[in-house]
């Protein structure tokens, strides 16, 4: 979670020493952690711990141990993913931005022409 967001739902971090490795790789200092934070998925209100970083490119960003925990299971025919948490289940619609102005094409023919 971006340390903006934490300051803007007015949460309470506790102090960390920790580092993670990001998406590019490279290490990231945590300023603190989260614990027992009630996330809102459709209808289930999901208690997460969250690692606090100062920047971010998103302001929560939920990774593969929380999907597993949730026996999260992507549907990209339909769009949705269905997750499970005590006992209950929810079907979530994916926001898809389909006019982003990049395509497949263009991946495929900037990797040809290198």
């Amino acid at each position: 979670m971006s340390h903006k967001m934490v300051k803007k739902l007015q949460l309470r971090m506790q102090p960390t020493n920790r580092s993670i490795k990001v998406a590019n790789c490279a290490s990231e200092k945590c300023v603190g952690t989260l614990n027992e934070v009630p996330i809102s998925m459709g209808a289930l209100v999901v208690p997460m711990e969250f690692l606090v970083l100062e920047e971010t490119a998103y302001d929560i960003l939920i990774g593969l141990p929380v999907m597993i925990q949730l026996r999260a299971r992507p549907d990209y025919y339909r769009m949705v993913l269905t997750i499970h948490y005590g006992g209950d289940s929810e079907i979530l619609n994916y926001e898809y931005e389909q006019d982003s102005g990049y395509t497949s094409e263009d991946e495929f023919t900037s990797a040809s022409a290198e």
